[in-house]
């Protein structure tokens, strides 16, 4: 699998995707505690919106390698960075710098450089089970290794 560093771009096809930082902390990106027993795993990214129609298919365009975090376990929260506000979907050709963040037990041993893999979906016309549109067969598409920081490491680290 390509290796991408932190900060370079990639276009999955739907997405442009620029994965910038990792964060372990006690607190989820907008401020609020993690929950009991456990720490916020969040990573920082710029998303772009490479379709025509506003989307919310992101929680599963990253996947953490930790066994903690399941291959399909969606985000505990994705945020805007700009307000915190809850992101719901992106319109098309916009640009927003977002967080993908999970809840994962205090004891996880996070490896440094965490592995975060970016995942990637082909366009059909008309899938075999639904018969519409869509994005569909999420493979690997790049890996990026990212340094994780502790701005609270007392409180989260085991």
């Amino acid at each position: 699998m390509p290796q991408l560093d932190a900060g370079k771009g990639v276009d999955t096809g739907q997405w442009h995707v620029v994965v910038h930082a990792a964060t372990l902390s006690a607190r989820r990106p907008d401020g609020r505690p993690a929950a009991r027993g456990k720490a916020n795993l969040a990573i920082e990214l710029e998303l772009t919106n490479r379709t025509r129609s506003s989307s919310n298919d992101f929680a599963t365009l990253l996947r953490i390698a930790l066994p903690a975090i399941a291959a399909k376990t969606p985000p505990t929260s994705q945020l805007l960075l700009r307000d915190n506000s809850v992101l719901s979907s992106l319109h098309p050709k916009m640009s927003e710098r977002i967080a993908l963040a999970w809840d994962i037990p205090l004891a996880t041993p996070i490896p440094d450089p965490l592995p975060v893999v970016v995942m990637s979906k082909i366009h059909k016309q008309r899938d075999n089970l639904s018969g519409g549109a869509g994005w569909f067969d999420p493979k690997p598409m790049a890996e990026v290794r990212l340094h994780v920081t502790t701005p609270d490491a007392p409180a989260t680290l085991p």
